[in-house]
């Protein structure tokens, strides 16, 4: 059984569903602390100047607060300027109309109140179009992990409450658990995915969410990109 733990990411980039894809169990890590100015609700896009952000606008919160306790602040207001900006941005992109219709059909399905439910219910989603059924799950389910504060203990928690034998790690975390060591488990990092792909006639910009991918390339081609996992 192989797990990965990650915040709930808003429409996230391709190496987030590489780590989807590596798992057999996907854990929305949504009852630590909030961080703002992350990537929990906000994500870059294509610009013929470089990235764009796009942000669901949250209520202010405290220090401390966790992910889950975090508010959307008028999300209807949001959903209109989001989609209007996803037109003007890539109405010319060869599979505009397919990607954009499946977000909006997404954005009008319900109305948000939660941003951990928006961001991880986005992520649920692309996976469901790309075919990747995997099990997920909140950590915030889990019953005594939040009694425990150090994060490797967390993580082993986890990694106990599944019954599992590996957990699959993001790019960039290599630092942030260097002295951390599964007591029966295997620890895997995965490397930054490297993929290059035409966007309209500009030099290629990397790491955009994952909605500019499925702009610029057929369901199957975005699969593809996904499935080349690797590892550090």
């Amino acid at each position: 059984m192989k797990v990965a733990v990650m915040q709930p990411y808003l429409f996230p980039y391709l190496g987030y569903f590489q780590m989807v894809k590596a798992s057999d169990i996907f854990v929305f890590y949504d009852n630590v602390d909030y961080i703002q100015r992350g990537y929990i609700n906000r994500n870059n896009m294509w610009s013929s100047n470089g990235k764009q952000y796009f942000t669901v606008p949250v209520n202010k919160s405290r220090l401390g607060t966790k992910i889950n306790e975090v508010l959307i602040r008028d999300f209807d207001t949001w959903k209109t300027k989001f989609l209007k900006q996803l037109r003007f941005t890539y109405a010319k992109a060869p599979f505009f109309n397919p990607t954009y219709e499946l977000l909006e059909r997404f954005l009008e399905q319900k109305k948000y109140e939660k941003i951990s439910d928006l961001s991880s219910d986005s992520v649920r989603m692309i996976c469901n179009c790309l075919g990747l059924h995997n099990q997920f799950a909140l950590s915030s389910e889990i019953e005594g992990l939040t009694e425990i504060k150090d994060k490797g203990d967390k993580l082993d928690y986890i990694l106990t409450h599944y019954k599992a034998r590996e957990i699959i790690l993001p790019p960039g975390s290599t630092e942030l658990y260097k002295h951390w060591k599964p007591e029966n488990a295997k620890k895997r990092t995965l490397e930054i995915p490297e993929i290059n792909y035409k966007q309209f006639n500009f030099q290629f910009i990397e790491h955009l969410s994952i909605i500019d991918v499925l702009m610029f390339n057929a369901l199957e081609n975005v699969l593809s990109f996904v499935e080349k996992v690797n590892y550090q």
